[in-house]
């Protein structure tokens, strides 16, 4: 992969990791996943650090990427099944870990942000393929 397609790539499913994770997160299931919140949930900040979530965002698209063009991923099935994959053991980590260790969420809460993530992180490499297509490969 070229870097002007890793970083295009990069970018568009780090915007639409973040939108998503709004949408997610901030208004579909924010009472849910507040509902599910363990003793050792911190609160919600009021003001989130911005540039923290951007780069988190980055790097996490930059990750699909990767995995796309090391699959061959170009079709909208593979592309979405690469991404899933990636976020489903990316996310399975982090929140078992979590889980494990720090009590953020109840077990509920846990696999219900994990299969959010597989969903999210699909989306994004299905939006990701589509701009990194090379002529003559499907989107």
């Amino acid at each position: 992969m070229d870097s002007k397609r890793l970083v295009t790539r990069a970018v568009v499913g780090g915007v639409v990791l973040y939108l998503l994770g709004m949408l997610f997160w901030q208004m579909l299931f924010a009472s849910y996943f507040e509902s599910h919140a363990g003793p050792g949930s911190p609160p919600m900040s009021a003001s989130p650090i911005l540039w923290a979530s951007i780069l988190g965002m980055l790097c996490y698209a930059t990750l699909v990427a990767l995995a796309l063009d090391w699959t061959g991923s170009a079709d909208m099935g593979s592309a979405f099944k690469t991404g899933a994959l990636v976020a489903g053991l990316m996310w399975g980590a982090v929140d078992l870990t979590f889980y494990a260790f720090f009590g953020f969420s109840d077990f509920v809460g846990t696999i219900s942000d994990i299969v959010l993530e597989i969903v999210r992180g699909g989306m994004a490499g299905i939006a990701m393929a589509a701009i990194g297509a090379k002529k003559g490969e499907a989107a």
